[in-house]
């Protein structure tokens, strides 16, 4: 975070994020950056930055996954936009430094939520899906763009829940395999927001 203290400033002053990734953003490299902006934004830091969120993201704060996914996209041509949206993320996470990963013994079966985005990257026409599984706090968490270009949200939805069920059926076949089949003697619940 020191390292990166006056591009904050620079960029955001005082202000302290409340989510992790600005809303309403997608980084895509559709948009053609402008002369010396990508040389300028790799010498700043930025791919040793995102490298840092992402261990951080992937071991303490999965709730920034789906910005981490979004950061990664312009990873060789970072943009202005791209730059300030990885401040954006580093100053919410240092300001929730003291929450992370809560881990605790349940009695309850493993549950999955899965979702989609009906919102399409204009460089390729894929959207963002992610999905998590939660047994006593996130064991495995993803966020990442679809194979394919969806023709509408229910495909994009179905593609999803097609992702996380592959997961999903892993990690039932390892915990039956580690001796923990009582933890899921019944089928898991999986939670999505469609109704097709």
């Amino acid at each position: 975070y020191d390292i990166f203290r006056d591009d904050i400033s620079c960029v955001l002053g005082k202000r302290v994020p409340k989510v992790p990734f600005p809303e309403g953003i997608i980084l895509t490299k559709a948009i053609q950056p402008m002369e010396g902006e990508v040389e300028r934004n790799i010498k700043r830091g930025y791919q040793r930055l995102i490298g840092s969120l992402l261990w951080y993201v992937r071991h303490i704060s999965p709730i920034a996954a789906y910005g981490c996914s979004q950061l990664c996209k312009l990873m060789a041509t970072p943009t202005d936009t791209a730059w300030e949206c990885a401040l954006h993320m580093l100053t919410y996470l240092h300001a929730e430094r003291h929450h992370g990963l809560i881990i605790s013994e349940t009695d309850e079966p493993p549950t999955m939520y899965v979702d989609a985005s009906n919102r399409d990257d204009p460089h390729d026409g894929k959207c963002q899906y992610g999905y998590c599984i939660m047994w006593g706090g996130p064991l495995i968490a993803k966020s990442g763009k679809l194979n394919h270009v969806g023709m509408n949200s229910t495909y994009n939805e179905y593609m999803a829940l097609t992702h996380a069920i592959k997961q999903l059926v892993w990690l039932r076949q390892l915990m039956h395999e580690t001796g923990m089949s009582a933890h899921i003697s019944s089928p898991t619940i999986v939670y999505a927001d469609n109704k097709q």
